[in-house]
């Protein structure tokens, strides 16, 4: 066969089912594991104080702070910026990784110093552990961008 026809796709969706199908499926799995964890109508689990449990609001909150930050960093990787750097291009990259100012990350990598040694040796292992973002699809990926011909662009000319 050559080419893939209508009927090839059809017989395909036949042995194996829909995606919606396979979606549908996991989330019927994953209420009944729910309540099955359960013990009574409260929806209190066995062993569980009532005082642990986090308000709706406050769990809400915590999970668009971290649903924030996850998209953030999705489709970056941690580099050593060196277009913007001061000593190492540590804070600078860690900046563009977590979507700060790398100013802010600066001061606080200062304060972290100031009050102890801390801050200092988290520096140092980031220094050794991060690469340099040298070329153009390195400094795409550490600002989360597609490294797409105009992407490139932006960065062919900043190279050193």
């Amino acid at each position: 066969m050559e080419a893939v026809n209508i009927e090839t796709v059809k017989e395909i969706i036949e042995k194996i089912g829909n995606a919606t199908d396979i979606d549908d499926e996991a989330n019927t799995e994953s209420r009944e594991n729910t309540t099955e964890d359960t013990d009574n109508a409260t929806g209190i689990a066995e062993g569980e104080n009532v005082e642990d449990r986090k308000k709706p609001e406050d769990q809400e909150r915590q999970n668009d702070f971290f649903n924030r930050l996850r998209d953030r960093v999705r489709n970056k990787r941690l580099y050593r910026n060196t277009d913007d750097k001061m000593i190492g291009g540590v804070c600078s990259g860690l900046g563009f990784y977590l979507g700060a100012d790398p100013v802010l990350v600066r001061v606080l990598f200062l304060i972290a110093l100031l009050f102890g040694t801390l801050g200092f040796w988290v520096y140092l292992i980031i220094w050794i552990v991060a690469p340099l973002a040298v070329n153009p699809v390195q400094k795409c990926e550490m600002r989360g961008l597609a490294p797409t011909a105009e992407n490139l662009g932006k960065f062919s000319n900043k190279s050193k």
